[in-house]
């Protein structure tokens, strides 16, 4: 009788056993559905469109008027856009991808964001930050719902236009967070704020102020102007626009390591 009993509460916990690994099993099935209709949705959220597309010889855009993103054919290419906008690039489907960018601009873009890296190296986030702000105004394939070109001329000796000017809607909320991530850095090689470098004064004001500064004219590595409308949550965001809003780590997220004089808690 007892060894019977024994059995019976043997086969029971082995039932429960198996009923608990098909429940955990159900569940992590459930979890992966879930992420992918989450990434599904998020990609169907955007209206892919390029604003610009390709440059001239001088480095100006050529006005896109919202066509479709393109396939990065050259493997040259592919590989200096994973170099440069890592997180653009995975976020986007790599080689698969389809972008706002042609070979060109990744060159310039490289350059740019290496001078940047310069910069405020001693904060990885910082750095992080100011990729996704340049890199996806740069490439990503809905770029045109956050960019408007306000200022474009006759591209010479062809039909296309070139940009002069547009404004790049960024969202105060992603504004702030690059200056939260990157106020307190500094250049190590002089000893001032990397923001007072950036914003081209001692006496750097903020968030809008920086980007404001970042944006304007300078040949090669900026032949147009860059304008943010948005400098205050009480900005009226155009019917159309979605501003850039995307979260960003903050400087003392423990997988970028920024270092304590950089990042002070």
């Amino acid at each position: 009788g007892e060894k019977e009993k024994e059995r019976d509460e043997t086969g029971k916990m082995r039932n429960k056993k198996s009923k608990m690994c098909i429940t955990a099993r159900s569940l992590s099935l459930l979890l992966a559905l879930l992420q992918l209709v989450l990434a599904t949705h998020l990609a169907e959220a955007h209206n892919n469109g390029c604003a610009m597309y390709g440059q001239n010889f001088a480095g100006q855009p050529v006005v896109a008027n919202g066509a479709a993103p393109k396939k990065l054919t050259s493997d040259k290419s592919l590989q200096e856009l994973q170099g440069v906008c890592p997180s653009l690039y995975s976020h986007f489907g790599g080689k698969d991808g389809e972008y706002c960018c042609d070979s060109s601009q990744i060159t310039v873009l490289q350059t740019k964001l290496e001078l940047l890296h310069q910069v405020v190296l001693g904060c990885p986030a910082c750095d992080h930050n100011f990729k996704h702000l340049w890199c996806w105004m740069t490439c990503a394939p809905y770029q045109h719902e956050f960019l408007n070109v306000t200022g474009s001329k006759k591209a010479i000796g062809s039909n296309e236009r070139v940009v002069e000017s547009l404004d790049y809607f960024v969202a105060p909320t992603f504004g702030e967070s690059i200056w939260n991530a990157c106020k307190e850095v500094k250049v190590s090689s002089m000893n001032v704020k990397a923001m007072d470098t950036l914003c081209k004064t001692d006496d750097c004001k903020g968030w809008h102020m920086m980007l404001e500064k970042q944006g304007e004219k300078f040949p090669l590595l900026n032949p147009i102007t860059i304008n943010f409308p948005l400098n205050s949550t009480a900005s009226v965001v155009p019917a159309g626009v979605t501003p850039q809003n995307d979260s960003l780590p903050t400087c003392y997220d423990a997988s970028f390591g920024c270092s304590c004089g950089d990042c002070p808690q």
